[in-house]
C-alpha cells in the first residue's frame, strides 16, 4: 500500500514514495548456532522450506525516470518455536527481521504521449491525460475521462455520464426543458405546481389543475370554456354567451331572460311577444244635409271591406256625426242615417252584420269648429274603427 496515496493523488514525478507490505512468504533456510570458539553448537539437518508471514515497510526514492532506490525493513513470523534458534524457552514462535537496499529499473516502459502513464496501461495512448484516469484527458475536470464523458466540455456528475444537472431534478441540462428549476422527468425536467400533467411553462393556469385541451385551465361545468373566461362557471352554457346557458333557445341567455323556459323575444326581455292589437281608423264625409257618402270616399269604404276580410276576427264600429246646423233632434236623426248608410254598404259587400256596431252622436263630439264652412264639412262624417 502506497502511503502517499492516502495523503494526495498519485504523482509519477514524486521523489519519494513510502509504502507498507504484508503477506505470506516462502523461506528456504539452514539454521546453525555456533559456540564462541566457532564450533557448532547445533544445526538443522539439511534445508527447511517453510511458509512465513511477512510484515514490513519501505521507501522508493526516484533517481531517474525509470530507476529507483528501494530501502526496506521486514519482519518474518514463523509457525514453529525452535527450528531457527533451537530454543523453546524464549519468545514463542521464532521470528527474524531483515533490512535491505536495492535498485529497481523499469524496462520497455514507453510513454508516447508523455503523460506519466506507460503505453501498455494508457487507455488513451496518443493523447496526454491524467494518471488517475489511466492516461485519458478530462477537459472539464469532472473526474470522468472525455472518452466516457457524454458532456466533455462542461463538468458533470458520474451518474449522468459526466453531464451536469444544475437543478438536481435527475434530468441532465442538455435534455432539460427547464434547466434552472427542478421539475419532473416525464415533463422533460419542468415543474408542474398544480399536478395536472401540464408543465407550468405551457400551463395557462399553473396554480390550479385543469385540462390539457384548455391549456391547463379548469372547466367545472364541462362546457369547454375555461372557468376564468366563463361568465357562468357552475352551469354548462354556450360559447356565444361566454359560457352561460340559454335553456329555451331563444337567443337570450337565462340570466337575462325573464322567461328562461319559454322562447321569447329580446324586446320583451325573453318572454313571448304579446299579441298585437290590430287597429284601423277611417273617416268618410257627407255633403250638407246628405245621408249618402261623397263619391270620392267610396274607395275608403272598399278599403275597410278589404281590411275586415283580411282580419275575420276583428269587429268594427260605425259612428255617425252631423254639423251644428239645424236642431239637435234633426242632427241626431241625420247622423243615424249616415251611420246606417255605411253599415248597409259594408254588409252589402259581404261583411257579416254581427261584426259591425252602429252608433250615432248627432252634433256632439265635433271634429272641427262649426263656425266655419270647412269645420262643418269635417263634422259631417262617419268614423269607422276596430272595436277593442
Amino acid at each position: 500500500m502506497n502511503i502517499n496515496e492516502l495523503i494526495s493523488k498519485y504523482n509519477p514525478s514524486r521523489l519519494i514514495n513510502v509504502y507498507v507490505f504484508a503477506g505470506p512468504s516462502l523461506v528456504s533456510y539452514h539454521s546453525i548456532v555456533k559456540n564462541d570458539d566457532g564450533s557448532y553448537y547445533r544445526a538443522t539437518k539439511g534445508r527447511f522450506n517453510e511458509m512465513l508471514f511477512i510484515l514490513g515497510g519501505g521507501a522508493s526514492i526516484k533517481l531517474l525516470k525509470q530507476l529507483e532506490l528501494n530501502i526496506e525493513y521486514a519482519h518474518h513470523f514463523s509457525t514453529v518455536d525452535d527450528r531457527l534458534d533451537f530454543n523453546d524457552l524464549l519468545n514463542k514462535k521464532d521470528k527474524f527481521s531483515y533490512t535491505s537496499a536495492g535498485l529497481s529499473y523499469r524496462f520497455l516502459e514507453k510513454d508516447i504521449d508523455k503523460d506519466g502513464v506507460i503505453d501498455k496501461k494508457d487507455m488513451c495512448i496518443d493523447i496526454p491525460g491524467k494518471v488517475e484516469l489511466q492516461g485519458c484527458p478530462d477537459k472539464d475536470n469532472d473526474g470522468i475521462a472525455d472518452k466516457d464523458d457524454a458532456c466533455p466540455d462542461v463538468a458533470g456528475k458520474p451518474e449522468f455520464r459526466g453531464c451536469p444537472d444544475k437543478d438536481g431534478d435527475g434530468v441532465i441540462d442538455k435534455d432539460d426543458a427547464c434547466p434552472d428549476v427542478a421539475g419532473k422527468k416525464e415533463l422533460n425536467g419542468c415543474p408542474d405546481k398544480d399536478e395536472d400533467g401540464i408543465a407550468d411553462k405551457d400551463d395557462k393556469c399553473p396554480d390550479i389543475a385543469g385540462k390539457k385541451e384548455l391549456g391547463g385551465c379548469p372547466d367545472k361545468d364541462g362546457d369547454a370554456i375555461t372557468d376564468k373566461d366563463d361568465a357562468c362557471p357552475d352551469v354548462k352554457g354556450l360559447a356565444k354567451f361566454n359560457g352561460c346557458p340559454d335553456t329555451d333557445g331563444d337567443g337570450i341567455m337565462d340570466k337575462e331572460d325573464k322567461c328562461p323556459d319559454v322562447p321569447g323575444v329580446a324586446s320583451n326581455f325573453g318572454c313571448p311577444e304579446p299579441p298585437k292589437t290590430f287597429e284601423f281608423f277611417k273617416v268618410v264625409y257627407f255633403g250638407s244635409d246628405k245621408t249618402t257618402v261623397m263619391t270620392k270616399y267610396t274607395s275608403d269604404l272598399d278599403e275597410v271591406v278589404t281590411i275586415l276580410n283580411d282580419h275575420p276576427d276583428v269587429k268594427a264600429s260605425v259612428e255617425g256625426y252631423a254639423d251644428s246646423q239645424g236642431n239637435d233632434d234633426y242632427n241626431m236623426r241625420l247622423s243615424e242615417k249616415r251611420a246606417d248608410f255605411v253599415f248597409k254598404y259594408l254588409v252589402k259587400k259581404g261583411i257579416n252584420k254581427d261584426r259591425l256596431v252602429k252608433s250615432s252622436f248627432g252634433e256632439a263630439k265635433p271634429a272641427a269648429d262649426n263656425k266655419t264652412a270647412a269645420g262643418r264639412g269635417l263634422n259631417r262624417r262617419v268614423e269607422i274603427r276596430n272595436v277593442k
